[in-house]
């Protein structure tokens, strides 16, 4: 048990310190007009408000917690299936470039969603991968879209588990997202948002994505579910002192 614990602290720690990487400006285009920068102001620190997230961002932190999962969890990640979870976790928001990122709050058109998705992603594939590499590609994006394989699954779940991650991260950063913020900005919010906050008793997200990545692992019988819970339990302690009330 405690090597356990030590090894999901290493997958928290390495995650988090990855994430500060978006705090660092890269000055050299800053300085040639591209961009206005002010590198004083955008080290990590915590109370520092947040920057607005990429799309990139989360695939960096997708590929980067894929690597560290690997290396504590080769039962969860083999050394030989590595690359193909990379390659999974690299092309999966593609489809983004066509739809952009709707808001997911349980209400959306997630078939139409999916099927604009892989139209662009089969696209993006086809302009750059050769032939093999399309074929592969688009096997494993279908696989996480799907839900069905232990490998579509796991992928997925890793999808979902760097965004409670995020969440976490913010938190520790001093801008924990809050419900009672989206219903202010949209006037409502939906009923899956109103669930998840009674049960949980917290208006953090980092509370109900992470219970709603639990009753979504249990409903479609993840296999690692209690591995990724555990690395989740880690980090919020890391930074609240305690675990999840919901948690038993």
């Amino acid at each position: 048990m405690v090597y356990l614990d030590n090894c999901n602290k290493k997958i928290w720690i390495g995650y988090k310190n990855f994430k500060d990487l978006a705090y660092v400006v890269r000055s050299g285009f800053g300085y040639y007009g591209i961009y206005p920068i002010n590198p004083d102001e955008l080290k990590p620190k915590k109370g520092r408000k947040p920057l607005p997230e990429s799309d990139l961002e989360h695939v960096a932190g997708m590929i980067h917690l894929a690597r560290l999962i690997s290396w504590y969890y080769p039962e969860i990640i083999p050394k030989e299936k590595l690359d193909d979870y990379l390659f999974g976790a690299t092309i999966h928001e593609m489809g983004e470039l066509l739809t952009g990122d709707t808001m997911d709050d349980g209400e959306r058109n997630e078939q139409h969603k999916d099927f604009l998705e892989t139209l662009e992603i089969r696209t993006y594939l086809r302009q750059c991968a050769p032939t093999e590499e399309y074929s592969r590609g688009l096997k494993i994006y279908e696989e996480m879209r799907d839900k069905k394989t232990d490998f579509g699954k796991t992928l997925y779940f890793i999808d979902k588990l760097e965004a409670c991650l995020q969440a976490i991260y913010y938190e520790a950063m001093g801008a924990p997202g809050r419900i009672s913020k989206k219903e202010y900005f949209y006037g409502s919010i939906s009923n899956r948002d109103k669930r998840e906050r009674e049960y949980t008793g917290s208006d953090k997200i980092a509370d109900t994505w992470s219970h709603l990545f639990a009753r979504k692992a249990e409903k479609l019988e993840f296999k690692f579910i209690n591995e990724f819970l555990e690395i989740l339990e880690t980090a919020i302690q890391d930074v609240r002192g305690v675990s999840f009330s919901w948690i038993d």
